[in-house]
């Protein structure tokens, strides 16, 4: 039981490092991508939060930077998805 329990963690431990690595290379791909709106000036609109709202567990701002870069919110996009549907 000790074995599975250590092969665990081990496989954990480095899907971990694995995600960590991942997430740097998207928030540099992010970083060079020429932004569309200017957060300090017109800054990202409060995230509305559900009930089971469990966060963004990244090492970086992935809302922001989309937001920088395309100057929508996910809120924003499904909204004028809807407002475009035809019955």
């Amino acid at each position: 039981m000790l074995f599975v329990l250590e092969q665990s963690l081990d496989l954990y431990q480095t899907y971990q490092q694995k995600i960590q690595t991942c997430d740097e290379r998207i928030d540099g791909q992010l970083r060079s991508m020429e932004p569309k709106i200017d957060p300090v000036s017109e800054p990202i609109p409060e995230p509305r939060r559900g009930k089971d709202w469990r966060g963004h567990q990244s090492g970086f701002d992935l809302r922001g930077q989309l937001y920088r870069i395309t100057a929508w919110t996910l809120r924003e996009s499904m909204a004028s998805k809807y407002r475009t549907r035809k019955p």
